[in-house]
């Protein structure tokens, strides 16, 4: 957790809005996570996050969680409401939020990912909860690929948005898919620092 700027990010949020809270961080690992959750709730925190390894644990300590989180099962946000915990999964709906923020309106139309690892996953899950009508997502076949078509499977079950799942390696339908959608989304980890002149597009056109 040293590297995490959550702190600041935080702590500058709560000074501009005038509350009274303080942002810390801590290393827990999975095996304590429950003990040092007990003590939070025991302290009267009001909440607290957690990335990875530990989202799926907390899912499983959490009283009551939000759809996507219990779709996803994982949990990264939690709000302790009088020793009730309720945990949430943020990462979609950040990214939802920042994309109607840039002035993008993409409820209602197609979107296409690239990915389907944990980033992708909080992303299709809040997508299609939100209602984008139709995502279609691109993944090499890997345990990613299998535990995303049980989300899918749920999802499609549970909302109007169509979703389909492809092999990576089938340029013709990434093209036609590509072409069709409103929103393209790199949820891969190709092009990330330090490898930012990479693409997972390599035909240009």
């Amino acid at each position: 957790m040293a590297h995490s700027i959550s702190p600041m990010m935080h702590n500058e949020s709560f000074r501009q809005l005038g509350l009274d809270y303080v942002y810390l961080c801590f290393d827990v690992d999975v095996d304590n996570l429950e003990t040092v959750v007990n003590g939070l709730k025991t302290a009267g925190i009001k909440g607290f996050n957690c990335t990875m390894p530990v989202k799926n644990r907390m899912f499983e300590l959490c009283d009551e969680v939000s759809d996507a989180a219990k779709i996803i099962g994982a949990v990264n946000t939690v709000l302790n409401d009088n020793g009730k915990l309720i945990g949430y999964n943020t990462d979609g709906m950040g990214y939802m939020r920042a994309v109607k923020d840039a002035g993008h309106d993409i409820i209602g139309k197609k979107m296409t990912i690239l990915g389907a690892g944990g980033a992708a996953t909080s992303i299709f899950v809040q997508a299609a909860l939100d209602g984008v009508s139709e995502i279609s997502i691109f993944s090499r076949r890997s345990k990613f690929f299998e535990r995303a078509e049980n989300i899918i499977s749920v999802l499609n079950e549970r909302t109007d948005c169509k979703i389909n799942l492809y092999d990576f390696d089938d340029e013709s339908i990434l093209r036609r898919e590509i072409s069709e959608s409103a929103l393209l989304v790199n949820a891969t980890s190709v092009g990330m620092a330090p490898n930012v002149d990479q693409s997972i597009i390599t035909d240009g056109s």
